[in-house]
Formats: C-alpha cells, structure tokens, sequence
C-alpha cells in the first residue's frame, strides 16, 4: 500500500462513514500482530498509525541487515577458508595438537580433533566478523532516524476529525522517504 494512501482518513460525519470508518479500523487491526509485547500500542488511538509505521519501517531494515550480512558472510568465504587453514598449522607448519594438562581425563584419541575444531572456530569467527562489518556498511540506517520529529508518517493524528491535503512540506517528505 502506498504510504500516501495511509493518510488519507475518513470524515467522521454520519452514520454511513462513521460504519466505513470502523470496518476499515476493523480491517487494520486484523494485520495487527496477535502476539506482541507492546499491545497497549495497537489499541486504537492517535499514536496507533506512528508506532505501526515505525514498526515496519524497523522490521523492514532488520531484514535487510539479515540479508546484507549473509552477503558479506557468503563474500567472506574464501579469507574464512584462509583463516581456517593458518589456524591449523603452528608457526613452523607442523599440524597443532593438543597438550593436555590432565591427561587421564577425557583423551582425545583422535590426532586431528583439534585441527578440525580451530578450523571451524576461526572460520566461523572470520565470516562473522566480515558479515557484521559489511552488513554495517551496506545498510543504510537513516530512515529510521527521525531527530527533528518532523516526520509526518511518523507523528500523531486527531483521530476521527476530518484531515485536509497534504501541504507541499508532508508531500516531499513522504516523497523523499518513500
């Protein structure tokens, strides 16, 4: 739905727009989550529209932080497998093994237990570690600052009272941001 059309509210003068106000209400509040920690803010009122649309707009840069880091961690792959392999080997070459301070507890009778597992752990770390950073770099976060609290998609409405049209400075702002 287009961001533009969200704003545009029924007037609350007669019987027929007040059913078409409340049937549109009761639409909207079947794409509510049904399970949420914050319900009070889903209840309807002036600050019901702001907080979904702050919701979404934080969900919707979650994902794309998800994805972008699966990106950076799939791009990673070859310095992981780098990584992994110069942690296997000590300085001069040789294989690492484990010495083990008690040896009478729990022996690893397998001779590259400890290569495999160095191997995984600092794979692992390597495409963590690029995945945050490129995911970091790559998401841009500005949309959901909004330190003037000027936003109008944002804000919060007289509910049931006419709106008028948006003025020029709503207009560029809704098409600034979407």
């Amino acid at each position: 739905m287009n961001p533009l059309e969200k704003r545009k509210f029924p007037t609350w003068t007669g019987n027929n727009n007040s059913l078409n106000f409340l049937q549109r209400l009761e639409n909207q509040f079947w794409n509510d989550p049904w399970i949420t920690h914050r319900f009070r803010k889903f209840t309807a009122g002036p600050k019901r529209w702001p907080w979904k649309n702050q919701r979404e707009i934080k969900r919707q840069y979650q994902f794309t932080w998800v994805v972008n880091f699966g990106i950076g961690a799939f791009l990673s792959w070859p310095l992981a497998v780098w990584v992994g392999r110069q942690a296997q080997k000590s300085q001069g070459g040789l294989p690492k093994y484990p010495v083990q301070r008690f040896v009478h507890d729990f022996i690893d009778l397998d001779p590259s237990a400890l290569a495999r597992k160095k191997f995984r752990r600092s794979f692992m770390l390597t495409a963590f570690t690029v995945g945050v950073i490129f995911a970091y770099a790559t998401t841009d976060g500005r949309q959901q600052r909004d330190s003037w609290y000027s936003r109008p998609d944002l804000k919060p409405f007289k509910a049931m009272v006419a709106q008028e049209e948006m003025d020029v400075t709503e207009r560029t702002a809704y098409e600034a941001h979407y």
